[in-house]
């Protein structure tokens, strides 16, 4: 996402100096894990047709993406769709894996078990909630959720699982019973983490 970030924030930028004058809406980013495993996430921007052409950066996005399937192998990662949204541009990506996410978009990114988490050292040793419940905890009070999945990301988006959330680390709020998002004060200076949810 961070490729496709610059690009869009390459014509925010230039959209800017083109004298317009009008307050642009903050761009809203989101991840969501699938069941199968792989990674969809979504970047919406402002984007102003009259002074960019959709068609080029669509070309940029894949060719971006084609590169790297080449380099792998594979059909690895595409783009689902580029398109407009009222004043916003709308693009959606698919990644085969979260490997391929993290990658692609050269940001720490994990999804996986507990076990899988902790064999491949990602250190689970934060302060934790429990959805629905107020009182912090740490790690060795939920050490029977061995069997649960876990997603760990750095950024300022939100991230959906496709099960139910359990437990989330205490720099997120929960959106609703699937989905969490930084808090506030998290994103205040930029990218930020890293952010915790443990699912089943």
């Amino acid at each position: 996402m961070r490729k496709l970030w610059l690009a869009l924030l390459t014509l925010s930028m230039l959209f800017s100096m083109a004298g317009c004058g009008r307050e642009q809406a903050a761009p809203v980013a989101g991840v969501t894990v699938e069941k199968d495993g792989t990674i969809t996430s979504v970047l919406m921007d402002s984007f102003e047709k009259e002074f960019y052409d959709l068609e080029d950066l669509r070309d940029m996005i894949q060719l971006e993406a084609a590169t790297h399937n080449q380099e792998k192998g594979g059909e690895r990662i595409r783009l689902e769709s580029l398109e407009m949204n009222g004043s916003n541009c709308v693009a959606v990506m698919k990644y085969q894996s979260f490997e391929d996410y993290a990658e692609y978009n050269e940001v720490p990114f994990f999804s996986g078990t507990v076990e899988e988490a902790e064999d491949a050292g990602i250190n689970l040793s934060v302060t934790w909630l429990q959805a629905g419940g107020n009182a912090s905890m740490q790690w060795k009070e939920i050490e029977a959720a061995q069997d649960y999945r876990l997603v760990v990301w750095y950024g300022d988006m939100p991230t959906a699982v496709p099960g139910k959330i359990r437990y989330y680390s205490d720099n997120l709020t929960l959106a609703d019973a699937k989905k969490a998002k930084p808090a506030q004060s998290d994103t205040a200076e930029g990218e930020s983490g890293p952010f915790y949810v443990i699912y089943k």
